[in-house]
């Protein structure tokens, strides 16, 4: 009875039995490629010899060798020897060492994309040496695909180093891929996955464009790219998806769509009422965690300057209590203008006010004077027409000498050659006044008496003299002994600057 060959586990105890017959009994001794004789007290091994058996003649002899804590350096072959008087015969036996396969190093979930070529690493230990393989869902990988196999040893382990190459991905690759490793007693498997991903990229995008202030616009982009690439948009450096959250002008959707594997979002900006502060260096950019594209374009808004449509004439009026004048003016422009008043040269301060945004109609109340305002016409395109009158009470507001009125339409837009001022004349009249009351007069022959009247009025009236109810300029060419001076005095009443003094 002999031993035969054996796959031993590495770390564990193998025993070895050999048995012999013969007369007269035979001795058994053990060794092996590294010992000449292995004896009971050699380190790691037990040799254990039994009680010798007679059958007949002949003598049975058992040895049984323990091998302890089997590694690489007590592989290898055995040989159990017996010999008596009569001769010597022997038989070998091999321990090979069996490591369990093991999948010591593999490679973990991965992302590339389209076009990338990534290598994956996969190392294995075991004895036997371990073959390893690479599959995808369960597959073979088809060429053209490239492995790099290398062995490393280190102590009683082997370790295989394989190494897959994968160029020009395709979104074909994305899967699950298996490193595999097995020898003729254990094996081994690691499993992970590769997703191809599509690099975002903007594939349509607004051109360069110019709108009309108050216009409401939209925009749009469109991305594709795998996962679905989200959009944002700004205006120089401002972020506009946040911008959106509090202005209502400003509206931000997406919407995602599937064109074969790879997503495709649409982005749409939408501006309602748009203003000349929206022109700018606008931008929409689909972006990954990894990378991002980006388009600009450019937005001009474009105001129109305020145009006067209506203004009022020159006109005339007495300066008595409860008289007043009313001036109007239209003008249209975008953003809607403001119309403001002015009275030269003796007032400078304006006499209009902008319109409330939230009334159509305000009408305000000065110190001097009452204006009117009235938006008429906010279309679709943002032109907006403004109406505002002004009443003036020349009586009470001393306006008792010609003065000019400007009416002036502003929106922040440069007019350019367009009509946004005009001016008219108030011709203001008061009507004469002898300010000194006249009283009889008694002389002596020869003597001088002097005779004053003072008056004034809008425009500066001319002081007549009568005697007996006829002008005394007639009477003063046939008789130079009546004489009359005059001079141009301060005003005596409210607000009439001048006055004229006669004497006769």
């Amino acid at each position: 009875m002999y031993p035969e060959d054996v796959s031993v586990e590495v770390h564990s105890t193998v025993s070895l039995a050999c048995t012999a017959f013969g007369a007269p009994a035979p001795s058994v001794v053990w060794n092996s490629s590294g010992l000449p004789s292995i004896s009971t007290n050699a380190s790691g091994y037990t040799v254990e010899n039994r009680s010798v058996v007679r059958v007949g003649a002949l003598s049975l002899v058992q040895s049984v060798l323990h091998v302890c804590g089997f590694s690489l350096a007590t592989a290898g072959s055995y040989t159990c020897s017996a010999e008596n008087y009569a001769g010597t015969t022997s038989v070998t036996t091999t321990l090979s060492l069996n490591v369990p396969t093991g999948i010591a190093v593999a490679p973990n979930d991965t992302s590339v994309y389209v076009g990338d070529t990534v290598a994956l690493s996969c190392v294995s230990h075991g004895l036997p040496f371990p073959s390893i393989y690479w599959t995808r869902e369960g597959e073979p990988l088809r060429q053209p695909v490239a492995v790099n196999q290398t062995r490393i040893s280190g102590g009683h382990v082997t370790f295989l180093q394989s190494t897959l190459l994968l160029c020009s991905l395709t979104l074909s690759d994305t899967g699950l891929y298996t490193c595999s490793a097995s020898n003729n007693h254990s094996s081994a498997r690691q499993t992970f996955s590769i997703t191809v991903k599509v690099l975002p990229q903007i594939v349509i995008y607004p051109n360069d464009s110019a709108f009309f202030a108050g216009s409401t616009v939209r925009f749009s982009c469109t991305s594709y790219g795998l996962p679905a690439p989200p959009i944002s948009w700004s205006r120089d450096s401002l972020d506009l998806n946040k911008l959106s959250v509090n202005d209502t002008r400003i509206h931000i959707w997406n919407e995602t769509v599937g064109i074969g594997p790879t997503l495709v979002v649409r982005s749409h900006l939408l501006i309602c009422g748009t203003v000349v502060g929206d022109s700018g260096n606008y931008s929409c950019t689909a972006s990954t965690p990894e990378r991002q594209d980006r388009a600009q374009f450019l937005v001009n808004v474009i105001g129109v300057p305020p145009t006067l449509i209506q203004t009022p004439v020159d006109v005339d009026i007495v300066a008595e209590k409860g008289n007043s004048i009313v001036a109007a003016c239209i003008a249209y422009g975008n953003p809607a203008p403001v119309i403001s008043w002015s009275l030269l040269p003796r007032f400078s301060g304006t006499l209009s006010t902008e319109p409330d945004s939230t009334s159509a109609t305000e009408v305000i109340n000065t110190t001097d004077s009452t204006v009117y305002t009235r938006q008429l016409v906010d279309d679709d395109s943002g032109v907006g027409m403004v109406y505002s009158s002004l009443l003036l009470c020349p009586a009470h507001q001393g306006l008792l000498v010609s003065s000019l009125v400007s009416c002036t339409a502003s929106n922040g837009v440069s007019s350019g050659n367009t009509t946004n001022s005009h001016s008219f004349l108030i011709n203001v009249t008061v009507e004469p006044q002898v300010l000194n009351e006249q009283t009889d007069h008694e002389g002596f022959v020869t003597e001088t008496v002097s005779l004053v009247c003072r008056a004034d009025g809008v425009p500066l009236p001319e002081i007549l003299w009568l005697k007996d109810g006829c002008p005394l300029s007639r009477t003063i060419e046939e008789l130079p002994r009546f004489q009359i001076t005059q001079r141009v005095g301060p005003g005596f009443r409210p607000h009439v600057l001048e006055s004229v003094e006669s004497v006769l």
